[in-house]
């Protein structure tokens, strides 16, 4: 139960992220008091699938280390709101 429910914050979080158009990763998106999952690697799973859907789009490759101490500063991707995104939140 407690993982669909950071599933279901992680998705609406990052929704809220990308339709500002302004660049974000899951450190942003934990800033808005997403908890994080089992796994840090399970917010990979959320970003491929939004960006599947056509809500995001990472589009020169950028990526950042992340500030989350269990990442141990793993890089992440820096991810962009398409205009399908800005529509979705409207």
């Amino acid at each position: 139960m407690a993982e669909a429910g950071w599933r279901h914050g992680a998705v609406q979080a990052s929704r809220s992220r990308a339709a500002t158009g302004r660049p974000f990763n899951s450190d942003d998106v934990r800033a808005l008091g997403v908890p994080g999952p089992h796994n840090t690697k399970a917010w990979g799973s959320r970003y491929s699938a939004a960006a599947k859907a056509g809500l995001i789009h990472n589009p020169d490759g950028r990526r950042r280390k992340s500030t989350h101490p269990a990442t141990h500063s793993a890089t992440v991707c820096v991810w962009v709101g398409t205009a399908a995104a800005t529509e979705v939140a409207a």
